[in-house]
């Protein structure tokens, strides 16, 4: 049997780092919530990091300069401009 859900992108997200903290893939992830598998523990702070460096979500800007500085540089350019 087959079962498709439409699921929005942060509800996707969600699903995939509760997934990566629990140690399953997406897919038995949620057959196990689907089926009433056992409650899973609510991920700690230190759980939800590590699943979104793992994702590669965390470090996505890391080729950019911190941010008080790319918004010094930023407004430097637009009073050049002005």
């Amino acid at each position: 049997m087959t079962i498709s859900l439409e699921l929005s992108p942060e509800q996707e997200a969600r699903l995939s780092v509760e997934a990566a903290s629990s140690g399953l893939n997406l897919t038995d992830y949620a057959l196990s919530r689907l089926l009433g598998g056992p409650e899973m523990p609510e991920p700690t702070g230190a759980e939800l990091v590590a699943a979104l460096r793992a994702s590669g979500v965390i470090g996505t800007f890391a080729d950019r300069p911190d941010s008080p500085e790319w918004a010094r540089q930023l407004r430097e350019t637009a009073e050049r401009r002005a």
